[in-house]
């Protein structure tokens, strides 16, 4: 059989004997019959404006068609070979740098909406995805194809859900060290100046809280009426919240939501700095010490967000410590010395 040990790329199956093959008049890829009547054009259309050959790129000579009984599985996996997708879901094995919309144009010259895989040779900016990818390590599929569309696009904003919902712990995580203790330092800057204040008010609320659930589980033999009073009389005891909780609150959540339209675009900032430096080492001949430094500084760790948190916790607990005991806080000395 000519194709024995091919794949067919628009199915990922390896030929069979016996199966209808078909073969794109220019640039020789093979397909199933029925894998190219559905698409309506060969699965490599895209890069046939690159003169791309599927004999020369992967049936050279004779020589080497003895030792490809088990390229067809690694040209399937490979980073550097480009498949289109008619659309849905795409999972990561399919797709290890993720996937990016793209337009085909079928035989009666109406447009579809594909898929294309983005391959490990294409660059963003300086570098290459294959290189993006040593840093970024886990997730590389989901970050990709925004960093692209960033570059193409030539705008700074996308959308990142886990920087809305964690903030300076997602900065964290992705050892953006600096940045996640900046927001982290936004973020309490107002409870700590005004800790005495909210100290006050959470020991207010405490206690109208407390009085209220000894009476909701009070035995005793209460009316209706007597009930609704008691409850009404506590209701007038609850302290009004202050300001500075809802400022603060406003605060964590502009915090939240410009590392969540602007994360991804710091997280490639961060990737490409790290590749400079990589790239420095590279070039002093050592590339055992880039391969560790890329361990080290890419990827993602859950010890600095357990540091963070710990952090906040100290500082926020120590804040409250020395200003309450001596009844002044930074909002108060402010007041003072104004």
């Amino acid at each position: 059989m000519k194709y024995e040990n091919e794949t067919c790329l628009a199915c990922n199956k390896v030929f069979e004997e016996g199966d209808d093959i078909v073969v794109c008049p220019e640039c020789g890829t093979p397909h199933h019959r029925d894998c190219y009547n559905k698409l309506g054009h060969c699965v490599n259309k895209i890069r046939h404006s690159e003169g791309y050959s599927w004999l020369d790129e992967n049936r050279p000579n004779k020589d080497e068609e003895k030792k490809s009984e088990k390229s067809s599985k690694e040209r399937l996996n490979s980073d550097d070979v480009s498949k289109v997708f008619p659309g849905g879901f795409i999972s990561n094995d399919e797709a290890p740098n993720g996937a990016m919309p793209a337009m085909e144009v079928d035989r009666d010259g109406n447009a579809h909406p594909v898929f294309r895989t983005i391959t490990g040779k294409e660059k963003i900016g300086e570098y290459t995805v294959e290189a993006y990818g040593n840093v970024i390590q886990k997730n590389k599929h989901k970050f990709i194809p925004k960093f692209m569309m960033m570059e193409r696009s030539n705008r700074k904003w996308t959308w990142n859900w886990a920087g809305f919902f964690f903030g300076p712990f997602w900065l964290m995580y992705r050892k953006m060290y600096k940045l996640g203790i900046i927001a982290m330092l936004i973020s309490i800057i107002i409870p700590i100046c005004f800790i005495g204040e909210i100290s006050e008010y959470g020991t207010k609320y405490s206690e109208v809280y407390t009085e209220a659930a000894e009476i909701m589980l009070s035995d005793a033999n209460q009316s209706t009426e007597e009930l609704n009073s008691k409850v009404d009389a506590l209701a007038e005891k609850m302290p009004p919240q202050p300001v500075c909780i809802q400022v603060s609150n406003y605060i964590q959540f502009a915090v939240d939501l410009v590392i969540a339209v602007f994360g991804n675009y710091l997280y490639k900032e961060h990737c490409v700095k790290i590749l400079t430096k990589s790239k420095k080492i590279l070039e002093d001949g050592n590339s055992e010490e880039q391969e560790k430094f890329l361990r080290k500084r890419g990827g993602r760790s859950i010890v600095p967000v357990v540091l963070l948190f710990f952090g906040m916790t100290l500082i926020t607990n120590v804040a409250a410590l020395i200003f309450v005991n001596y009844n002044v806080d930074i909002a108060t000395l402010l007041r003072r010395l104004l």
